[in-house]
């Protein structure tokens, strides 16, 4: 056991504002188990817990958690201690979750406490707070669920992917067998000849963007880095967004006047371009000028890529919560996690993502590091 002395306690945490007036305010309920039996519950802790009335005792505090989360319950720093006062660790954190039944339905609970001893042998004391997190539970459920009907739309992406694939290949090939048995023959009507060639040009064009999905979609190692130019991450990156872009009729301009070689995982980095890229044509497709362009340099073992697009710039409020997951401004038509992804990603490499508020246009900077640490296998 520790006699280290500490006065830590969420009376220090909040020394001006009354506990129950706090309570009241941000509806925590305070709580506090003594030695020396001199409990107290804040009226929110009653109010949280249904327990108007009730003596401030463990068996009544735990006396509304459901029987499923009971054995968790008895086995948290809280319960321990307060049952086994000879058995602590002093200045110990801790937090607890359990759910409650209320006839509004089953709400959790989340507590967060500490251990310490005062200066006399009975002054040992747990003390710590309250509140319902289920409206919090509830979003992160709302949120899983999305992630995962994402993750199944992935799924089915990658299926197509693969289904088309074989027909397509199929289509090319009789297309330029065709082309080339009639480029012998004369007489030929050079409208039939012309149509021809379109079928060739868009199975190619599909057959392209096949490719480059597959590539995009397949599982990779996360401890695998590769050394690559950073022309062909953009190229990649472009040939995804390249119907998107022909669509918006949009144009691109790219000025990296070097080759850069990034070490990285290629396919996060062009996952991290391709949602700028397409959060570009979202914002500017309605615009009357409609261009993007993007350029790279390095500088003292950083490369620094810059996404420039027409658009007048983000509102400062907007530019605060942009990279923010499931922020979005596109209403039906936006997931509100492609900057949080490109964020999450860019972060993995060692490097950062931001949007510049000085520039007359739109613009976006990501710097990633040349080199990477490689990540040792935990295996």
């Amino acid at each position: 056991m520790n006699n280290a002395r500490t006065t830590a306690s969420t009376s220090d945490i909040y020394p001006i504002i009354n506990k129950e007036k706090l309570g009241q305010l941000f509806q925590i309920g305070f709580w506090s188990f003594k030695k020396n039996g001199k409990n107290n519950f804040t009226q929110e802790v009653l109010i949280l817990l249904s327990l108007p009335g009730s003596f401030p005792t463990i068996e009544n505090f735990s006396s509304t958690i459901i029987n499923e989360d009971m054995e968790d319950f008895k086995n948290s720093p809280l319960y321990k201690t307060v049952t086994h006062w000879n058995h602590y660790i002093e200045n110990k954190r801790f937090d607890f979750e359990f759910r409650i039944k209320k006839s509004t339905g089953i709400r959790y609970i989340h507590g967060r406490g500490v251990i310490h001893s005062g200066n006399k042998k009975d002054d040992l004391t747990v003390e710590g707070y309250l509140e319902d997190v289920t409206e919090y539970k509830m979003e992160e459920r709302k949120k899983f669920e999305h992630l995962s009907r994402m993750g199944l739309l992935g799924e089915a992406a990658s299926n197509i992917v693969h289904e088309i694939n074989t027909p397509l290949t199929a289509i090319s090939f009789y297309a330029n067998y065709l082309l080339k048995n009639l480029n012998e023959k004369k007489n030929i009507d050079e409208k039939f000849q012309e149509k021809l060639k379109i079928i060739e040009k868009i199975t190619k064009q599909m057959s392209k963007m096949v490719g480059s999905m597959k590539t995009f979609m397949r599982p990779e190692d996360r401890r695998v880095y590769e050394k690559k130019d950073l022309n062909q991450i953009i190229k990649d990156s472009l040939e995804l967004c390249e119907e998107r872009l022909s669509w918006a009729q949009v144009k691109i301009d790219v000025d990296i006047p070097e080759e850069i070689l990034l070490t990285c995982r290629p396919y996060q980095i062009c996952q991290i371009l391709t949602n700028l890229i397409m959060n570009s044509i979202q914002s500017i497709r309605v615009k009357n000028e409609r261009w993007i362009k993007i350029s790279a340099h390095h500088k003292n073992g950083w490369a620094f890529i810059e996404i420039l697009d027409s658009g007048s710039g983000i509102d400062p409020e907007i530019a605060r919560n942009i990279m923010r997951p499931y922020f979005t401004t596109k209403f039906q038509d936006g997931t509100g996690l492609g900057l949080f992804i490109a964020k999450e990603l860019t972060e993995q490499h060692g490097g950062k993502i931001y949007y510049d508020p000085s520039s007359r246009y739109t613009l976006f900077i990501v710097e990633l590091p040349l080199e990477q640490n490689p990540v040792k296998s935990s295996e």
